[in-house]
Parts: C-alpha cells; structure tokens; sequence
C-alpha cells in the first residue's frame, strides 16, 4: 500500500498518502507495538515531506497534518523502542521544531495540536540530556521570532512540554527562565500571559524563578 500511496506520478496523490497514514493509524491502534516496526517503510519518505513542509508552503494541509498525527502515534505505541532508538529520534526531532511557524500559517484545525502532541511524543522517549536540552532550547528560540503567532505559538508549546515532562526538563530552569523573561516583555500581550503560563509550570516543578 505504500508504494501505491507513495510512487511518484500516481493521480491522486496527495489523497492516497493521506489514505495511507489513516489506514496505518488504525492499524497502530488495532495491533499497537506489532505494527511500529512497519514504520521503516515509510521512514525516509516521512522525513522528506517534513523538510520540504519547513522549506516551502504546504500544499495541502490534510497531508501535513496526517503525517504528524501519525508520527505521534507510532511513537507512543513503542514503549520498547524498537523502532524509534535515539538515531531516529535524532533525526526526526529538529525537522518537528521546525514546524512550528508552519503551524501558525496553515488552515487546518489542530494543527499548532499536532506539532506540541508530536514534540511531546519525543520527549517520552528521549534518554539523553543533549536530545532534552536542544528540544527545549530550539522550541524557545521561536518565541525571538519577527511573527507574533510564531512567538504565541513557541511559548505555548514549551508550556505544553514542561506540563508533560517537566520532571525530564528539570535541568534546564535557568535557560527556559531567560526565554520567560523575555517574552513576559512582548509588546504583545497575549505572548506575555503565555509567558507567564510558562513561567508557573515551570516553578510547579522547578521552584520560584525570577523574571523581573
């Protein structure tokens, strides 16, 4: 079915690949950690659509959208990592960030949803402080963005994160302060209740932090 979806010149092909990832979902959700591995077929050509949907405009959000919910889900069904080892998740982790101003761009209800759900998914797994660290730190940088919606969008999804996995982040306080402090400044005042969201997850778990 992959290659059906997937050849190259096949009509319709936008709807079959978006077929594809729904059919492979419910199979995740039927037979959950046995259909993880099958992933493998759809390895490369995932993060080829990935890159290009950081590079260019997306051409149909369906597609977009489907590819992350179904990123999302694999990962969380292979508790055991037997696909999603930390080479794949090195791999696969900056071209996720990199969605996030693709996000705030594109018409598709749950997609600032699907980027946070996805970044969530890899923090599950992440089992080095490098990996946890960069996740954290590049999802900040966005919120130094020229776009309002991407900065909105970047603090609220390191909230998101830190609300998931904050026990896992707990190192990194006096980073993620900075980028507090900054964004409780915004011009914008719906960046700087965000910030301040942030800002009371992050000392839910790290203690009082100044931001002044």
């Amino acid at each position: 079915m992959f290659d059906w979806a997937f050849a190259e010149g096949a009509p319709n092909t936008s709807s079959r690949k978006v077929l594809f990832c729904h059919v492979y979902s419910t199979l995740l959700d039927f037979f959950k950690a046995l259909m993880v591995s099958y992933m493998s077929f759809a390895w490369q050509t995932f993060l080829e659509h990935l890159h290009t949907f950081a590079s260019d405009d997306v051409d149909d959000g369906r597609l977009w959208l489907s590819i992350l919910q179904t990123i999302s889900k694999s990962i969380a069904m292979d508790e055991d990592r037997v696909f999603w080892r930390n080479d794949k998740l090195r791999q696969l982790q900056p071209l996720v960030i990199q969605q996030i101003p693709v996000a705030t761009r594109i018409s598709v209800p749950g997609s600032k949803s699907a980027v946070s759900e996805c970044l969530i998914a890899i923090l599950s797994l992440v089992d080095n402080d490098a990996m946890a660290k960069s996740l954290n730190l590049d999802v900040l940088l966005y919120s130094r963005s020229d776009e309002v919606r991407v900065r909105l969008f970047s603090v609220s999804c390191a909230e998101q994160l830190w609300r998931a996995h904050g026990e896992r982040l707990l190192g990194f306080v006096a980073e993620t302060a900075t980028f507090i402090a900054e964004a409780a400044e915004d011009e914008n005042d719906l960046v700087v209740q965000e910030a301040h969201r942030l800002k009371g997850v992050v000392e839910s778990v790290g203690g009082s932090i100044e931001i002044s």
